[in-house]
């Protein structure tokens, strides 16, 4: 009995999977029907998560702790509120989300365990599993042929980094999947062969986490996707990738560091600056904040670099605290309507702080807690990550992160300027009562943060 609540939080979501299917098959249901199945797996799998902790499930292919729960209590919470808000985008198209809800579930449920996994079959499964899923988001999404062209190569290039990932699996035999093993293993190995493991699965991470130079699909597909899908892109799956590639970091990578710092030294460097530049070359608001994505992605890769031998505070202190400010940008994106269409350049916002000033006023927030100014969160997260690079007479880089971060202020000044200053060319469609109750929510946490940064240890 003991073992059966210990999955309780698994078997929700693969209920509301087969709910949905059930729906779809059998019944002439509508948007929010299968979106509020999904919505009800998602709350029972996450209370029963927390009642019951699943400590003495799957070891030792699973690590059931206290930050793992944080990782999907946090995860599962982004989850609802998109799926909350995808939900008006669906209905106001009136387009079929059976498919949508049910990758949503199938999304979590590979989050879920990849937080967790201690397996890098598993792992690769579960990486496996979410670039397909985003590839079928993205195939949701094939409205134009310019879209059509990159889900393809994005395709292409996931299989790419399957095949690669593949064959450090076959070269590490089932013996060595376990982290800890996997670690042993490699030590006693030649260095080429060593490499080929190591890159396998390295370059998988940095491909699914955006690092440049392998960021290229992620700008690329959340300018022209549709707002669900860039939203999904931009927050779902980030938290429990980081989480993951910090477990891999720690227990299989950390004992040859000395042979790969200088890599994650250059991809963190390149991150910065392509995230930088990216952001200050566009007009279009999601690829501004894709920009803003990448480097703050480069900054949590040189924190791993600056203290190989743990899995830093500062790294998951710091990526909390993007996607908090992150979900908030994105709630505003879907109060940016106009005759039913969501607006997503610059000259098609401009006056929007007139006609609805306390949106525009968070969205104000949210940038300045990117930029990291104080009092903001964003503060305290760029402090963690220059304080860890400090710490380890990582001065060069650290100028270089705090130069970038002042290169990225006139992309943010560009958004203000259109926002609060520009003439309002048409009148902005009413803001749905959710948008106002979750950016409220959002602000509540940050101001949280802001009185309590103390907190972000409990996260």
């Amino acid at each position: 009995m003991d073992e059966i609540f210990n999955v309780l939080s698994l078997i929700s979501l693969l209920l509301g999977m087969l709910g949905v299917t059930i729906q779809r098959v059998w019944g002439e249901c509508s948007a929010k029907d299968y979106f509020f199945t999904a919505r009800v797996a998602i709350v029972a799998s996450v209370v029963f998560s927390l009642l019951f902790q699943e400590s003495a499930f799957g070891a030792p292919y699973f690590a059931i702790n206290e930050q793992t729960l944080s990782v999907y209590a946090l995860t599962s919470v982004m989850v609802y509120i998109w799926l909350s808000l995808s939900l008006k985008w669906f209905v106001s198209e009136n387009l079929p989300s059976c498919l949508f809800c049910f990758l949503a579930l199938v999304a979590l449920l590979c989050c879920r365990v990849l937080a967790a996994a201690q397996n890098l079959m598993i792992i690769f499964a579960a990486l496996a599993v979410l670039m397909l899923i985003n590839y079928l988001f993205l195939y949701l999404s094939q409205q134009t042929e310019e879209l059509h062209n990159i889900s393809s190569r994005y395709g292409l290039s996931a299989l790419l980094f399957v095949f690669v990932a593949g064959i450090a699996l076959y070269l590490l035999t089932p013996k060595g999947w376990n982290l800890a093993q996997a670690a042993d293993m490699t030590i006693g190995w030649g260095l080429f062969k060593t490499y080929v493991v190591v890159a396998g699965f390295l370059f998988v991470f940095m491909f699914m986490l955006a690092i440049a130079p392998l960021h290229f699909w992620f700008a690329d597909t959340i300018a022209p996707a549709v707002l669900p899908v860039a939203a999904y892109l931009s927050l779902v799956p980030q938290l429990s990738l980081w989480t993951a590639f910090g477990n891999v970091h720690h227990q299989f990578l950390q004992p040859i560091m000395n042979n790969i710092n200088d890599l994650y030294v250059l991809f963190g460097v390149l991150s910065i600056l392509a995230g930088a530049v990216g952001a200050n070359t566009s007009r279009n608001l999601r690829k501004i904040f894709a920009g803003c994505g990448v480097y703050c992605f480069g900054v949590i890769l040189l924190v791993f670099a600056a203290l190989p031998d743990k899995m830093p505070f500062d790294s998951h202190a710091y990526i909390q605290i993007y996607l908090l400010s992150m979900m908030g940008i994105y709630t505003v994106f879907y109060a940016f309507k106009c005759r039913g269409d969501y607006l997503y350049n610059l000259n098609m916002i401009g006056g929007f702080a007139r006609a609805r000033p306390f949106v525009a006023g968070a969205m104000l927030l949210f940038m300045a807690s990117l930029a990291g100014l104080a009092p903001m969160p964003g503060f305290y997260g760029i402090w963690f990550a220059l304080e860890g690079l400090a710490n380890r007479d990582f001065y060069v880089l650290m100028f270089v992160t705090a130069g970038c971060l002042m290169f990225l202020l006139p992309a943010y000044l560009q958004i203000v300027k259109a926002v609060c200053f520009m003439p309002r060319k048409d009148n902005f469609d009413r803001t749905d009562n959710n948008i106002y109750f979750y950016l409220t929510l959002i602000l509540a946490l940050m101001l949280g943060l802001i009185c309590k940064p103390q907190f972000l240890q409990m996260l």
